[in-house]
């Protein structure tokens, strides 16, 4: 016998894979714990990030910054800062104080900026404190990112913080030349007052301009409204005409409403008048069809009378013959009795005469009155014949009249559809007219607004005059101090064009700072993304990691199960091996006589009714354990029942699967199956013998099962590889 394939490295193999599935359990409950607060601290640096660049590069605000720096957990930090903004257009002629101001709000963007730097350095700290995490999650790809991220927001902040140190520098010259920019200050308002004087010459001119075109709209509203009046009257006529036209159409359909009335009531009554007269054509018919019957049994008496006469007729014929022969017999032996004789015969020819002219009598009483009921019959025939022509002519007209009535109802309604659809057309008039007037009235409020405000435009035309002749009055002051100001202004317009140019050099600057800061902020969202990407790839990976482990473990119990019941079925039959003898008992209990079962325990072999050994596929190893590997054949192709055999042919069954036998029979055992008369089955003998054939048969059963099952193992172990 083969040693059995059990071995303890499968059961180290499987807590080995527990204590390893709880490990990576731990790990990634901690992967997901340092994401989470990575998770939590990102929108915060987000939203620094998308402020710095969208802030305006020309109007730099002034901000009161607040930073709120606390560690969530051991790898990660989270930052939010709330600002509140009062921003300022900039403005060249400004005051000395209001330049310190601006100088004041250089410096305090000049700490702003330190402070980004800071924030920047903290972001770059939560990068790389992702890339970590990225590296504990076996993605390095990530980590590659990460740090070069990190380097790039580091230069960003450095430069960043020179360029705030520049604008620095810039103020202090703008302070230094503050007193000159204040000459130039009063040039400007002066050019400042010369076009404010042209902008309100400019807007004269708009408004002269806008009021003729609203004298210009006024005079198209009156013509509109002009015409919508003549509309207005074109539409109360049309309305006008359908009223009557209304009117018209409801006259028509009480008329016909009437003539259909007064029809029906006619039909109707005709229809109850031929109807009583075809009761009364009935009746009629019914009592000559009476009477024909009654004829009708009258020639049936007259045919029976008839046949009285006739048989009455032979009766007489009888009795002249017997007349005759009693001539002759009297004549024969009396001869002289002639004249009683014929005395007797004249008197039987009375009779006779008499019933012949009776029954003649009869005979033309019942053929008159025969020829009376055949003429009878005629006419009823063509009586009946000229009511059924009659009935069917008053079908026919009674047809006409529901036709007609049909007809009638149709046409009506038509006219109530017609009527409809003209009340529908009045109502739709109605709220067009309605429609019109409210058009109407909203026009004449339109050309009220528009008179309205004519007549401000009017009063602002007034106000406007008044102040250009203000401005031309300050502008002649201002001409007589204007000579002496003039080189003055030459060279302040020369050094505000130097400040200018600087400070648009600041504004590149500035500029170029921020779309750095974009690309950075770009960088960070695609590391975002990544990081979600990486972190549903591990999801992924410990859902399927987790499966594989499922399935091996439950390969593994399958696999147990299999051992243990090859190690019974190897003990079971060596059992039977050391048992020896030609004819080896299997076992001693049997459920019935005939049955092929050997207990409920041990080994499941027997002997058919038919003599056939019947091999190990019941209960223990049978239907059970063949459920067991098409479970498992349904969840792995490489498992499918031993290869895609059921239990019944690996262990010799003698049916397959389909049905079919798998193996011939055994020979024939002499011993019988049930137990002797008179012995009690407990106490009964061992009854089925196997033979030496038989129990070589089992070897190579057993030798087969052996090696699907190491077939089986290594098919286990492969997949155990694999996971």
């Amino acid at each position: 016998m083969a040693p059995s394939a059990t071995s303890p490295g499968s059961g180290r193999s499987a807590s080995t894979a527990r204590r390893t599935r709880s490990n990576s359990d731990l790990r990634d409950d901690g992967s997901r714990n340092k994401r989470a607060s990575a998770d939590l601290a990102l929108p915060a640096a987000r939203a620094r990030l998308v402020e710095l660049v969208q802030r305006p590069a020309s109007t730099p605000p002034k901000k009161r910054v607040t930073f709120n720096l606390d560690s969530s957990s051991s790898s990660s930090s989270s930052a939010t800062a709330t600002a509140t903004a009062a921003d300022k257009p900039a403005d060249r002629s400004e005051t000395p104080e209001e330049l310190r101001r601006q100088l004041e709000d250089s410096t305090y963007t000049l700490e702003v900026l330190q402070r980004r730097a800071l924030e920047l350095q903290s972001l770059v700290e939560f990068q790389n404190e992702e890339k970590r995490v990225l590296e504990e999650a076996f993605l390095d790809a990530a980590s590659v990112s990460c740090s070069s991220t990190s380097s790039r927001c580091s230069n960003d902040g450095r430069e960043m913080v020179d360029a705030a140190v520049h604008v620095v520098d810039e103020q202090a010259r703008l302070e230094q030349e503050a007193l000159l920019l204040r000459e130039a200050q009063l040039a400007e308002e002066s050019a400042q007052r010369q076009r404010e004087i042209e902008a309100t010459r400019m807007h004269l001119r708009e408004l002269e301009l806008s009021l003729a075109e609203r004298n210009e709209e006024h005079a198209r509203l009156m013509e509109r409204v002009q015409q919508l009046d003549t509309l207005l009257r074109e539409r109360t006529i049309e309305l006008d005409q359908l009223r009557m036209k209304l009117e018209d159409a409801i006259k028509y359909q009480e008329t016909s409403h009437a003539i259909h009335n007064a029809a029906s009531a006619d039909l109707a009554a005709r229809v109850v008048e031929k109807d009583e007269e075809l009761t009364a054509r009935t009746a009629e018919v019914r009592r000559l069809q009476l009477a024909l019957e009654d004829s009708v049994n009258r020639r049936v008496l007259i045919d029976q009378m008839q046949q009285e006469l006739e048989r009455r007729e032979q009766e007489l014929v009888d009795l002249r013959q017997e007349l005759a022969e009693a001539r002759e017999r009297e004549s024969k032996y009396f001869g002289n009795d002639e004249s009683e004789n014929s005395e007797v015969l004249r008197q039987l020819q009375e009779e006779y005469d008499q019933l012949v002219r009776e029954s003649s009598r009869a005979f033309t009483i019942m053929s008159t009155q025969q020829d009376a009921l055949e003429q009878r019959c005629h006419e009823l025939e063509a009586l009946n014949a000229e009511l059924a022509q009659e009935q069917q002519l008053s079908q026919g007209e009674a047809e006409r009249y529901r036709k007609r009535s049909s007809e009638m109802e149709a046409k009506l309604d038509q006219a109530d559809r017609r009527l409809v659809s003209l009340t529908q057309e009045h109502s739709d008039e109605h709220r067009m007219f309605q429609e019109q007037t409210d058009q109407l009235l909203s026009l004449e409020a339109k050309l009220q607004q528009v008179e309205n405000e004519k007549e401000e435009l009017q009063a602002e035309v007034r106000d406007l005059k008044a102040n250009v002749n203000r401005q031309r009055m300050l502008l002649v002051k201002q001409e007589a101090s204007k000579g002496a100001q003039e080189d003055t202004v030459a060279e302040m317009t020369h050094r505000l064009e130097q400040a200018t140019q600087q400070l648009r050099q600041r504004d590149q600057q500035l500029e170029t700072a921020r779309r750095e800061a974009r690309s950075a902020l770009e960088t960070c969202q695609e590391l975002e993304q990544r990081c979600r990407d990486y972190t549903a790839q591990v999801a992924n990976l410990e859902h399927t990691r987790r499966e594989l482990q499922h399935q091996l473990s439950d390969e593994q119990s399958i696999r147990a199960r299999l051992e243990s019941e090859v190690e019974t079925l190897t003990g079971q039959l060596e059992e039977v091996t050391m048992m020896g003898g030609d004819s080896v008992l299997l076992d001693g209990a049997m459920d019935r006589p005939g049955s092929g079962h050997l207990g409920d325990s041990g080994l499941r072999g027997g002997l058919s009714p038919t003599g056939s050994f019947t091999s190990l596929h019941d209960e223990t190893l049978g239907h059970s354990f063949a459920a067991e590997l098409s479970g498992l054949g349904g969840s792995s192709g490489s498992l499918m029942g031993f290869g895609g055999e059921t239990m019944g042919e690996i262990f010799g069954s003698p049916h397959s699967s389909t049905g079919a036998p798998s193996m011939s029979p055994a020979p024939s055992l002499s011993t019988s199956l049930a137990p002797p008369a008179g012995v009690s089955r407990a106490t009964a003998p061992p009854a089925i013998a196997v033979n030496d054939a038989d129990r070589e048969r089992l070897d190579r059963e057993l030798t087969a099962a052996r090696e699907r099952i190491s077939r089986l193992n290594a098919e286990l172990d492969e997949k155990e590889m694999q996971v």
